[in-house]
């Protein structure tokens, strides 16, 4: 393809914001141009899906008259899903108009940008964003307000992306910025996942539910020009995914991940290359991933476990015969001879009088000390 727009503005300087942008790297461009014609001067050139800024805000190119030049062009081989862009003036305007909530722009900026992950902004008409206080969470751009942290997660301090989950031992209830310990006779221990190693190659669509699991492009590399998609759904809570493993070919395989049941949800991210260990949570109990690859070489691929986000919101009590401290993961049985009762912290001897002398006698007290045993 060989496509081209010549941008001009009535009044002011021409802006161009992508607000979307995904072609081959380093073999498909968007080349932007200061002027009428491509014999302007070159301002940005750009390739790949790294072009917006921090969490998805647009990139902004901005020329110096009122006119701009675009030219996209693309080779013969891999196509992906393009871009997308809005051009406006710098000026001639005569208010200036409001930045939706979930947006800001600083004093003078041409355009409005999206709240980063961890931070909103609830209202219209904001020059920044605020973070989400401690105990609330929120993912994506452009949020309006935070989330609250699920029993059995937390999130300790301000401008959290994600919840984390108690340890064994202890709990939280919703809307937490701290686990606490169980108490004594009492114990948690939250879910664990146990990862499935992968026997063949993904294929298609696969529907995963449930609690926990794992997924992965299969076993070895992958192979070329794959298709896979997984629809997460948990049982409560928020669907969080954990890669364990992540390393596709740079700027032509891709994972993307969105907050919903398929493509049409809003979308998490676009994930490519090696990135190693990273943690990502939706705002429901579904999560769609996608994985697809061009013709060229495989990679390793990538492992991720899936869960519901959280540990444990409460504590279980002890049952009859058996003991914890305080924090426990489990509860101890207690030695023959001994008893507890439910929700305890100490075992007991039972109380049975023996006669000695005449007189009752407790327990563990020795006949040496008395002048006649007698049971």
């Amino acid at each position: 393809m060989d496509c081209a727009w010549a941008i001009h503005v009535s009044d002011g300087t021409a802006i161009l914001a992508f607000t979307a942008f995904h072609t081959e790297q380093s073999f498909d461009f968007v080349h932007v141009y200061d002027g009428a014609t491509d014999s302007a001067p070159l301002l940005a050139t750009f390739t790949g899906s790294s072009v917006l800024g921090v969490a998805g805000a647009p990139r902004i190119v901005v020329g110096t008259s009122s006119d701009l030049f675009v030219r996209f062009t693309s080779d013969f081989s891999n196509v992906k899903s393009g871009f997308e862009g809005t051009w406006y003036s710098t000026s001639g305007s005569a208010d200036c108009e409001a930045c939706e909530a979930g947006k800001f722009s600083p004093a003078g900026a041409p355009g409005c940008q999206g709240c980063a992950q961890g931070s909103f902004t609830g209202a219209p008409n904001s020059g920044s964003c605020t973070p989400c206080p401690a105990g609330k969470y929120s993912t994506g751009v452009s949020n309006t307000e935070c989330i609250a942290c699920v029993a059995g997660t937390y999130s300790a301090a301000a401008g959290a992306a994600l919840c984390d989950s108690c340890p064994a031992g202890k709990f939280s209830t919703s809307d937490s910025d701290a686990c606490t310990d169980c108490a004594a006779g009492k114990f948690s221990m939250p879910s664990t996942i146990q990862p499935v190693a992968p026997t063949a190659q993904c294929k298609g669509l696969k529907v995963e539910t449930g609690t926990t699991g794992t997924i992965s492009d299969g076993p070895g590399d992958y192979d070329r020009q794959m298709d896979c998609s997984w629809r997460i759904a948990v049982n409560s809570g928020v669907a969080t995914l954990h890669f364990t493993s992540f390393h596709v070919e740079d700027g032509y395989d891709f994972v993307d991940v969105y907050d919903g049941s398929d493509a049409s949800a809003s979308l998490i991210g676009t994930y490519t290359g090696s990135l190693g260990t990273f943690t990502l949570a939706s705002t429901s109990t579904t999560m769609f991933v996608h994985f697809r690859t061009d013709v060229n070489s495989a990679q390793p691929g990538f492992q991720a476990d899936w869960s519901s986000q959280g540990g444990s919101a409460g504590c279980a009590a002890c049952p009859l015969g058996s003991v914890s401290l305080a924090g426990s993961t489990t509860c101890t049985e207690c030695a023959a001879g001994q008893f507890a009762n439910a929700d305890s912290d100490l075992c007991m001897l039972p109380i049975r009088q023996v006669q000695y002398s005449g007189r009752p006698r407790l327990p563990g007290l020795p006949c040496w000390q008395v002048q006649r045993c007698r049971g």
